[in-house]
C-alpha cells in the first residue's frame, strides 16, 4: 500500500470534496506541527499543487524531515487525537467501507508481516477509525520502519474478540445455559402452529360474505347476452372446488369438529380462463370477494396437505429432545477463521439408525429444512444453511440410496469421536464485535445431557479458549 493508495482511498470517504493538495497538506501537519518542523532551509513546509503531484505519482518522496520525524514522541502520542479532530470528524458516518478497503490494500502488501496485519485488523473498525487511520498513516509515509509491531506508543489498548457459546432458548434469547426442549419439527409451521392456522382459515372462509353481488350475477347469466357470452367463450367456466378437494376440507372439518355451511363453497359469479397447455395461471373474472375466498381455499388445501405430510415426522421425534447454540463475540472488535469444538457424550446422541428408514426418505425428499436454525432478531444465521443441498436426491441407476449418508449431508459439522464423547467441529467466517451467529442446525438428543463443552480457536486469538454450558430442561 503506498501513500497514494492510501489517500485516494481516504479522500473518497470525506463528507465534502477535498483535493489531494488539501488533504495532503492535513495528513503532514500531523507530524509538522508538534515539533514545528522546518525544511532544509529553515523554512516553513509548502506543499503546492505540483509538488503533491509528483509525491503521489511516485516522482518524489515524501520529505526526509518528515519520515525520520515520524516516530518522535510527541508525534506518536498526540497522533490518533488529531486524526479524530482533523480527519475523522470530516468523514461520512459510517467509515466500515472505509476500513474495508484500507485493510484489502494491507492484505495485499506482502511488505508488511502477518503480525503487522494482525494489529492492523484489530483497530480496523467504526469504534477505532482514528487510530487504524494513525497506523495506516505511520505505514505509508515510512513503511521500511516498521518491525514486527506496530510501536507500542501509538497502540492504544484495544479490546480483542472475546468468544464464547451460548444456548439459544426456546423464546429464541440467547442465554449461558442450554434449554434442552422437545424437538417438534418446523416446515413453515410446526404441527401445532399448522393446527391453529387451519382452524383459523376454517373460521376465515366460514364467516366471508361474498356480498349482494352475488345475487346480481346470477341473474344476469340467466339474460340472453350472458348466456350468449357463455357459449362463445367454452374456456371461461364457473369457479369450482373439485370432488377430491372438497371431500378433504369436509373430511378435515369433521376431524377438528367444525361445522360447514351450505355457502361455503359459494364464489359468487366468479368465473375463471383456463388456457389448455398455458404455464400461466388461470385469469379470474367477477366477483371481487369470490376470488379472495376461492384462494383462501387454495391456502386451506395446502396448509391440511402439509399438515398430514408433516404429522408422521413429528410423531416419529415425540420422544426426541434438541439444543440450538449460538457462537457469541462480546469483544470490542471482528474475528476471522474461527473453528469451534462441541463436545458431547455419544450415547445421547439421536442418529439415523433410530428412524425408520420411509421417514428419513420422507425428511430428505420433502423436509430437509427442518433441522435448520433461521435467522432471528438475536443472532443471524450460519452460512452453511445456503450450502445444504436442496437438489432431489436422485440415485444412480442400479444403485440403492445410503440414507445414513444422506441423512449426515442435514448437519454440516465434520464429526469424530474421541471416548465416550462425540465431536462437533464447525467453522466460521468472520463474526463481527457483540454479535451472535447459530449454529446452521440444532442437535438431536435421545436422552438430556447435564454438561456440553466446547473449545474455540480463531484468527486474533492466540489462546484456545475452553468452557463449557450447563444443560436445562425446558
Amino acid at each position: 500500500m503506498t501513500f497514494a493508495d492510501y489517500v485516494n482511498v481516504l479522500k473518497k470517504h470525506f463528507k465534502q470534496s477535498i483535493s489531494n493538495n488539501e488533504l495532503c497538506g492535513i495528513l503532514f501537519d500531523a507530524i509538522i506541527t508538534p515539533l514545528n518542523l522546518k525544511n532544509r532551509n529553515g523554512e516553513d513546509f509548502i506543499f503546492d499543487k505540483a509538488e503533491v503531484s509528483r509525491i503521489m505519482n511516485g516522482k518524489k518522496k515524501i520529505p526526509t524531515a518528515l519520515q525520520e520525524h515520524i516516530w518522535d514522541k510527541p508525534v506518536l502520542d498526540g497522533l490518533e487525537k488529531y486524526f479524530e479532530i482533523n480527519i475523522v470528524a470530516e468523514l461520512v458516518p459510517d467509515t466500515s467501507d472505509l476500513c474495508h478497503q484500507l485493510m484489502n490494500l494491507i492484505e495485499q502488501d506482502e511488505n508488511i508481516s502477518p503480525a503487522h496485519k494482525a494489529t492492523l485488523h484489530l483497530s480496523a473498525n467504526p469504534k477505532s477509525t482514528a487510530l487504524f487511520l494513525a497506523e495506516a498513516f505511520i505505514y505509508v509515509v515510512k513503511p521500511d520502519s516498521i518491525s514486527e509491531t506496530i510501536k507500542p506508543s501509538v497502540k492504544a489498548v484495544i479490546e480483542k474478540p472475546i468468544l464464547k457459546i451460548c444456548g439459544i432458548t426456546a423464546t429464541n434469547e440467547l442465554s449461558d445455559k442450554i434449554e434442552v426442549v422437545r424437538f417438534h419439527p418446523k416446515h413453515e409451521y410446526t404441527l401445532a402452529e399448522y393446527e391453529v392456522r387451519i382452524r383459523q382459515l376454517y373460521e376465515e372462509i366460514a364467516n366471508f360474505q361474498v356480498g349482494e353481488e352475488y345475487c346480481s350475477a346470477v341473474e344476469k347469466f340467466h339474460q340472453p347476452i350472458y348466456q350468449h357470452f357463455e357459449r362463445m367463450t367454452p374456456w371461461i367456466t364457473p369457479v369450482e372446488i373439485s370432488e377430491h378437494d372438497e371431500l378433504i376440507v369436509k373430511t378435515f372439518a369433521k376431524e377438528i369438529r367444525f361445522t360447514l355451511l351450505k355457502d361455503f363453497f359459494d364464489f359468487g359469479d366468479l368465473r375463471k380462463e383456463s388456457a389448455l397447455l398455458s404455464p400461466d395461471p388461470p385469469r379470474f373474472y367477477g366477483n371481487e370477494r369470490g376470488k379472495i375466498k376461492y384462494k383462501k381455499i387454495d391456502s386451506l388445501l395446502k396448509s391440511i396437505e402439509s399438515y398430514r405430510e408433516l404429522k408422521p415426522i413429528d410423531s416419529a421425534f415425540e420422544n426426541t429432545f434438541c439444543i440450538r447454540l449460538a457462537l457469541c463475540n462480546v469483544g470490542q472488535t471482528f474475528d476471522e477463521d474461527i473453528n469451534v469444538r462441541l463436545m458431547i457424550d455419544k450415547n445421547s446422541l439421536l442418529t439415523s439408525k433410530y428412524l425408520d428408514d420411509y421417514i428419513i426418505r420422507d425428511i430428505l425428499d420433502k423436509f430437509d429444512d427442518i433441522f435448520e436454525i433461521k435467522r432471528d432478531k438475536n443472532y443471524f444465521e450460519h452460512d452453511n444453511i445456503t450450502n445444504i443441498s436442496k437438489l432431489p436426491r436422485i440415485p444412480l441407476l442400479g444403485k440403492d440410496r445410503n440414507l445414513a449418508e444422506e441423512w449426515e449431508e442435514l448437519f454440516p459439522y465434520f464429526m469424530s469421536t474421541e471416548g465416550e464423547l462425540a465431536v462437533f467441529e464447525l467453522n466460521f467466517e468472520k463474526i463481527l464485535h457483540n454479535t451472535a451467529i447459530s449454529f446452521p442446525t440444532v442437535i438431536l438428543l435421545k436422552k438430556c445431557v447435564p454438561l456440553i463443552k466446547y473449545e474455540i480457536r480463531s484468527k486474533f486469538m492466540s489462546e484456545i479458549v475452553s468452557g463449557s454450558l450447563q444443560v436445562f430442561s425446558g
